[in-house]
């Protein structure tokens, strides 16, 4: 079974603050807030540039904004108990099927939940984490940005954010 991620037919595998800016909807004050929060840590050689990984997940940290505050988001990622390990989520990012963001009505905290595809190749103590993730979200009915019976919720489709973001990137190439 291959566990690889190509990424778009342009072969580019990094991208600069300033096309990662463009590709996934942030400003370059975003992105920075982003790295001083250790949610995501560009690579500096000798200038900042992101890996496709990153620029994936940024794609879907600005899926999430359309409902969610980077407050609120972030808050999730940093939850006391249950903090999640963002370099997990980067490095598999393409393993998943999709990302929920849901908030129970009276919780303060709201919970991310990843769904992993079966064909998502995990080692253990990864699918282990993930797992425990899972674990942590309630069975509810997801309706996308908006209040469902016992919360607000969001869902991602991590396979169709992919393409949009290879799209994206051939036509900013062709640029």
């Amino acid at each position: 079974m291959n566990c690889t991620y190509e990424p778009a037919k342009t072969g580019k595998q990094k991208f600069s603050q300033k096309e990662a800016g463009i590709l996934c909807g942030f400003s370059r004050k975003q992105l920075q807030k982003l790295e001083e929060l250790e949610i995501l840590i560009p690579q500096k050689n000798p200038i900042l540039s992101y890996s496709w990984n990153q620029t994936v997940f940024m794609r879907i940290l600005y899926c999430l904004r359309q409902v969610w505050s980077l407050q609120d988001i972030i808050k999730a990622f940093r939850n006391p108990e249950n903090p999640i390990d963002v370099e997990v989520i980067v490095d598999n990012i393409d393993k998943f099927d999709d990302i929920y963001l849901g908030q129970k009505i009276g919780v303060e905290i709201p919970v991310i939940y990843f769904q992993v595809s079966p064909s998502g190749c995990l080692s253990q103590s990864e699918q282990k984490a993930i797992n425990k993730l899972r674990d942590e979200m309630s069975p509810i009915v997801i309706g996308n940005g908006i209040a469902v019976g016992q919360g607000k919720f969001i869902s991602i489709d991590v396979p169709k954010v992919i393409e949009d973001l290879k799209i994206a990137v051939e036509k900013l190439g062709s640029k």
